[in-house]
């Protein structure tokens, strides 16, 4: 929640840079603030899938520096994604995806490419969100 608030903040500061309107920032600025986290998560869970943390390191580095961008505060973005990345270790979502797959019975091969597709979606749906902000 304080990182779309952020997120909020830091784009109704740019907003006279660019042509959309208002409102359409805010839902942008919103969004993208929801496709951060899905990035985040995502690779997180599927870690195991993906060859190890690498995908979400990458995913992690690509949030923060985000969130530096809009807010102009790289220490505060540092904290923030912490905080996230806590809840994320904290959480039973890996597991979760484990005992799902289980479930359906599914090959490792196409649990390997459900978290490529589910990964490669939601960076996909936030570098369409950056760029309707301006920020790439």
């Amino acid at each position: 929640m304080k990182l779309r608030k952020s997120i909020l903040v830091g784009v109704i500061l740019l907003m006279g840079f660019g042509v959309v309107s208002a409102d359409d920032k805010v839902k942008n600025a919103n969004k993208l603030g929801k496709a951060i986290q899905e990035n985040m998560t995502s690779n997180f869970i599927c870690q195991d899938y993906l060859g190890g943390l690498g995908h979400y390191r990458a995913a992690k580095l690509a949030a923060t520096s985000i969130f530096s961008q809009i807010t102009g505060d790289r220490n505060k973005a540092v904290l923030t994604i912490n905080k996230l990345e806590q809840q994320l270790k904290s959480s039973t979502a890996s597991k979760d995806l484990k005992k799902r797959f289980d479930k359906m019975n599914l090959p490792y091969v196409d649990r390997v490419g459900v978290c490529q597709d589910m990964t490669a979606e939601s960076h996909d749906n936030t570098q369409v969100l950056m760029a309707k902000l301006g920020l790439l």
